[in-house]
């Protein structure tokens, strides 16, 4: 009968299975050694002041630069409105500083 099929040893299933794992491993640890992404540093700094890290979905952020060569993210909400500070963000959110708790 059909014994081999839907057997975990199966060899198709096995390597089929197993490349997705071998990609997924590689990128986490590409991922882990990247500085982080304005959207994380946005979730950190949400965290931070006792929001909700969900509340970053939707949004996105641009990194742009100073004529000098300095660094800085955008903010945008999920509605387009740009924000150019996490602190900006925080109070559009509702924390009253918009900085983290002490």
């Amino acid at each position: 009968g059909g014994g081999g099929v839907g057997v975990a040893g199966d060899g198709a299933g096995a390597g089929a299975g197993a490349a997705p794992r071998k990609r997924a491993r590689s990128e986490s640890a590409a991922e882990a050694s990247r500085p982080l992404s304005g959207v994380a540093k946005l979730r950190a700094h949400l965290e931070a002041c006792g929001l909700e890290s969900g509340a970053v979905r939707g949004w996105t952020a641009k990194k742009n630069s100073t004529a000098m060569g300095s660094a800085y993210h955008v903010y945008f909400a999920p509605s387009g409105q740009r924000f150019t500070s996490r602190v900006q963000v925080a109070r559009h959110l509702g924390h009253p500083t918009g900085k983290p708790d002490t």
